[in-house]
């Protein structure tokens, strides 16, 4: 029996499982695997479609001594889950390094659907993290991993002498903010090797043109409206609660010195705005579509995720009018924040810290980065270089031609532009040609603002939104709950460091 990962024998008397070998350790992506024969002889003959190379291979597979391969060290990698993309990274590195070879310790393996057994597996990552049994790569991405926890503990290796020693990258060949998003305390934690953006976008006519506000700024916006203004599309108490600290994290906890600061004016200012939101969202199939709020008013803010200058095209015909990325409110006035991929950090406590940076490289160079493939336009790539190739695919046009090639013009002798797509949300329906310098620069500029992490700690998220709940029932007011979540963090902060 063959999967993703792994190939079993079944034995159908006994009813069991019993491995034969995983994909990665053959050197073999297991999500390209199309065929598996086992031949008399024992050996495994393996049909391997990689559809990102658009290449096809037959692999045979021959059990070999130990003593007959090639010894190197063993990096260990801790994830929680591992997408195509980084099994194709661990395969061509693990081929091409002499050295050094990766094996993968994914934590959401054998994960059932029981109701905790997300938090169990997330639980037993983190204390092997904490722990002596520390991978030597770890997987920042997986949701539940505090990286200003670990950093704040020694737990992760500063990149920085690594970064300004490396024959690869250099620091000016990386963007800037994604450097200043992952230093924390003036080290730097890891480098993405992409990104995504998630801001609030409003209309300029109606916010402004600066780029984020604070949660009094944005009420006093809110005043202005009319009563049936919905700030915020499917907001309920929990949701807002839930941002206010995964946008806002700094403001409340100091992870270094152990200082939280819930009990302040802010924060029971945050506890009222959420109280102000309903329970649960009332959705129904017959509600207007955003597309349709934004275009008649009945909406402030739309919450939108930034992953090439094609999403800002459709968010601005959407509008149909100028608007501003002011982000979700925060008492430093910046709500713009950066999702990375690829994001692996360094064990203090490896003891192959070299060989780890090695692979952390491979995501950084122009080889890697510039490849359409790598992430087509589902995120912008973190080196500056391959960022500015995105842009000048974006800004290249692209024309119908005729069967001999040559471009086909309308009636007025203009060349006829095709779409490089189509964009669909509900009612609303947006072409897409070639960006602008305009629209580029837009682009450029919410990317420059995105400098902050969304954090999110499964025990803090817990922790507000049960001793929340008698605030938003009634049964106790913003002061009392905000009292008792200081004294519960404060517990978990001390415990954590």
């Amino acid at each position: 029996m063959t999967g993703e990962t792994s190939i079993y024998d079944y034995n159908t008397e006994e009813q069991s499982f019993e491995l034969v070998l995983k994909w990665l350790d053959s050197d073999i992506n297991g999500t390209h695997v199309r065929n598996v024969s086992v031949l008399d002889d024992g050996r495994i003959l393996v049909y391997y479609e990689d559809w990102n190379n658009n290449e096809s291979e037959i692999i045979l597979l021959t059990k070999t001594e130990a003593t007959n391969v090639l010894e190197k060290q063993t990096l260990t990698m801790g994830v929680f889950y591992l997408d195509s993309e980084v099994q194709n990274a661990i395969v061509k590195f693990n081929k091409g390094n002499d050295t050094y070879r990766i094996t993968v310790k994914d934590y959401s393996e054998g994960m059932g659907n029981e109701e905790n057994s997300y938090i169990d597996a997330m639980t037993k990552m983190n204390n092997d993290i904490l722990t002596g049994n520390c991978p030597d790569l770890i997987d920042l991405s997986s949701s539940g991993v505090n990286m200003e926890l670990l950093m704040s503990k020694g737990v992760i290796e500063d990149l920085n002498s690594y970064l300004d020693n490396s024959t690869v990258v250099k620091r000016a060949d990386i963007l800037d903010n994604v450097l200043q998003a992952y230093t924390l305390e003036g080290k730097l934690a890891a480098i993405p090797s992409c990104f995504n953006i998630n801001t609030m976008v409003a209309k300029t006519s109606i916010v402004g043109d600066k780029m984020g506000w604070t949660l009094d700024e944005m009420l006093a916006v809110v005043e202005q409206l009319p009563e049936d203004t919905q700030i915020m599309q499917y907001a309920t108490k929990a949701s807002v609660l839930s941002n206010a600290l995964a946008y806002n994290e700094d403001a409340y906890i100091n992870w270094e010195t152990g200082e939280c600061n819930f009990t302040s004016e802010d924060f029971i200012k945050v506890l009222e705005f959420a109280n102000t939101m309903p329970e649960e969202y009332d959705w129904n199939e017959d509600m207007p579509s955003t597309p349709e709020l934004v275009q008649s008013g009945k909406i402030l803010l739309v919450d939108q995720y930034f992953d090439n200058v094609r999403t800002y095209q459709m968010i601005s015909q959407m509008f149909g009018e100028p608007i501003t990325y002011i982000g979700y409110p925060t008492t430093t006035g910046n709500g713009t924040v950066l999702y990375g991929r690829n994001i692996y950090a360094i064990s203090s406590k490896s003891e192959h810290k070299e060989g780890a940076w090695q692979f952390i490289e491979s995501f950084l160079t122009e080889e890697y980065q510039i490849k359409s493939d790598s992430w087509g336009y589902n995120s912008f790539p973190s080196l500056k270089s391959a960022l500015d190739d995105m842009f000048e695919k974006d800004m290249t046009p692209e024309y119908q031609t005729d069967m001999d090639g040559n471009i086909v013009k309308d009636g007025d002798g203009n060349p006829i532009e095709y779409t490089k797509t189509t964009w669909t949300w509900d009612d609303f329906t947006a072409e897409i040609y070639a960006a602008t310098q305009e629209e580029v620069d837009a682009m450029k500029l919410l990317i420059e603002s995105a400098t902050t992490l969304q954090t999110y700690d499964t025990q803090l998220m817990t922790i507000l939104q049960e001793e929340a709940t008698p605030f938003f029932k009634g049964q106790k007011s913003a002061a009392e709950v905000a009292d008792i979540i200081q004294s519960r963090v404060k517990i978990y902060v001390d415990e954590s460091r």
